[in-house]
């Protein structure tokens, strides 16, 4: 059973210290709440208030406020009253304007004001100096107060599903910022102050409008995530290879041409998302990347790729789809922990016999290709479980192929095949195996 008022007498309670209401009908509550000077922590989240009683002011031993999932529209002056107030949640409530009231909570450390329909944050903001969680995502928010820079002790900022299309110098103070989720907005560009940022670990920048980085980027000393994918960026800094903590960097959807030399220097990059740009190559400082695990170039313009590509000793996965190669260069044979290449969908006509190397490899894509022929070394992918080599232009298959122990799956529609026989490949890869290795037992005479 719901409940849809509080008794008066509930001011009797003068002991309680934790109050829990949570998803019941509440529209108001009595005056007499005011009496729970003991109160620490009220959960109000869930009913249907639309407004708040100025009583709510005398609960000054308040800790904790949760009312979040309500229909408010404003807070009443003597909400500025809670100055031992150090958690309160706002989210999924009616508020337009930005509470004043709460810029006088000195010892407030957590606020959450997401999903309301806020446009501006109040300049008395920057007196919130314990706060250290504010999360103001999903509002209209199209600018933040250069006091803004007065939340020294901030250690996460979500502002993403905003407005926002610049951000203030003063961004820079933020000294203490571990998380920045700032994606959908319309962000054009990002102050050189951002470099201030010595604590950043996260930033979050997706699905913005921004068509450079700043040079103070690679200020960010402590930063391990970077996504900055489906933006307009046309170039990188060279600082970026400063950021020699990254781990993971996101710049997929842009429209970048190339690549800083730069970006070889990022010593502990393990994920680089690059797919759908506009490269046409890849730097041969590529090759130093010796801690990358994952290199995504889907959908570019990509004719080449450089020999250095041989110093990529941890890489297990390689997508290369979609691009204009024509050849694999012959130092792909040592990346020995390749676990699964793509490379569907460009004009290769051949593979190199270093192909045969790649032990540990599992998934092998060469579907769209322009491929006559494949090498007998690719019997020595030992690993191998799928190969898909659909829509090329291959006549036969080497027999060293059915030395492949392990293989699961192999796709060979839209080729011309006749070595094995169309009869053959119809029954499936387990028959084209064995009739490979018949071949290979009792090869055709001369």
């Amino acid at each position: 059973m719901k409940l849809a008022a509080l008794p008066a007498d509930v001011g009797q309670l003068r002991a309680v210290e934790e109050f829990l209401l949570s998803g019941n009908q509440l529209t108001s509550l009595p005056a007499e709440i005011a009496r729970l000077d003991q109160l620490r922590i009220f959960a109000l989240d869930g009913n249907k208030f639309a407004a708040l009683p100025p009583e709510i002011g005398g609960l000054s031993a308040l800790k904790e406020l949760e009312l979040s999932g309500n229909q408010l529209a404003s807070l009443p002056p003597e909400f500025g009253q809670l100055k031992s107030l150090e958690v309160l949640k706002l989210s999924n409530n009616k508020l337009a304007v930005f509470p004043t009231e709460i810029s006088g909570l000195g010892s407030l450390r957590v606020l959450q004001i997401e999903n309301n329909q806020l446009k501006t944050f109040p300049t008395g903001l920057g007196g919130l100096v314990m706060l250290q969680e504010l999360r103001a995502s999903n509002n209209q928010i199209e600018q933040l107060p250069a006091e803004i820079g007065g939340l020294t002790a901030l250690k996460l900022l979500h502002l993403s599903h905003n407005q926002l299309t610049s951000l203030p110098g003063e961004f820079g103070k933020l000294a203490a910022l571990e998380e920045l989720h700032a994606e959908d907005n319309k962000l054009a560009s990002l102050p050189e102050e951002i470099a201030g940022l010595k604590a950043l670990k996260l930033a979050r920048l997706r699905n913005n409008r921004l068509a450079a980085l700043p040079k103070g980027t690679g200020g960010l000393m402590a930063l391990v995530e970077f996504d900055a994918a489906a933006n307009a960026l046309i170039a990188l800094p060279n600082e970026i290879g400063k950021l020699d903590k990254l781990e993971k960097l996101h710049l997929d959807s842009n429209q970048l041409p190339t690549l800083p030399a730069g970006i070889g220097d990022l010593k502990r990059l393990k994920l680089l998302r690059l797919l759908n740009n506009q490269l046409t190559s890849l730097p041969a400082e590529f090759g130093k990347l010796e801690a990358l695990e994952e290199l995504h170039a889907n959908d570019n313009k990509i004719g080449t790729l450089p020999e250095e590509i041989s110093g990529l000793k941890a890489l297990k996965q390689l997508q290369l789809g979609a691009n204009r190669l024509t050849a694999l260069p012959k130092g792909i044979g040592d990346l020995k922990a390749l676990a699964e290449l793509n490379a569907n969908s460009n004009s290769l006509n051949a593979l190199p016999g270093e192909i045969g190397r790649l032990e540990m490899l599992k998934d092998f894509d060469l579907s769209r290709n322009q491929l006559t022929a494949l090498p007998p070394e690719i019997g020595g992918l030992k690993a191998l479980s799928t190969l898909d080599l659909a829509d090329n232009k291959l006549t036969a298959l080497p027999m060293e192929l059915g030395k492949l122990q392990i293989l699961q799956t192999l796709k060979l529609d839209g080729n011309p095949l006749t070595v094995p026989p169309p009869d053959v490949v119809a029954q499936g890869t387990q028959a084209v195996l064995q009739y490979l290795r018949k071949l290979g037992e009792d090869p055709p005479r001369r």
